[in-house]
């Protein structure tokens, strides 16, 4: 029955981790092995400036921006694991968001 409804047990693959607060943006990925601890390959956090009202249009915008400058990191990060030939690490084969209630 396996064949039919395949495998139980998951393959090795590498995630893209994306944590979105009220004062900052992080960002990870890492290489997940079934029955292994994960392997992190690379993280940033970055933090909102203090003087942004909460709840205004600049809040918002300034947010996008830490986005973009967060998954830029990644994306150059594993740009540079997929051009070493010894390696599969930088093929992002999935994404999970964690977004703080405001």
């Amino acid at each position: 029955m396996k064949a039919l409804f395949g495998s139980s047990k998951k393959a090795a693959r590498t995630v893209l981790l994306l944590d979105i607060e009220n004062g900052s943006v992080a960002a990870a990925m890492a290489h997940l092995v079934p029955g292994k601890p994960p392997h992190l390959l690379t993280e940033v956090r970055l933090a909102l400036p203090a003087h942004i009202p909460p709840h205004s249009v600049k809040l918002l915008r300034e947010t996008q921006k830490l986005i973009t400058e967060a998954l830029t990191h990644i994306g150059t990060v594993a740009a540079r694991l997929r051009t070493h030939e010894a390696t599969d690490l930088g093929h992002i084969h999935e994404a999970s968001i964690f977004i703080a209630p405001p």
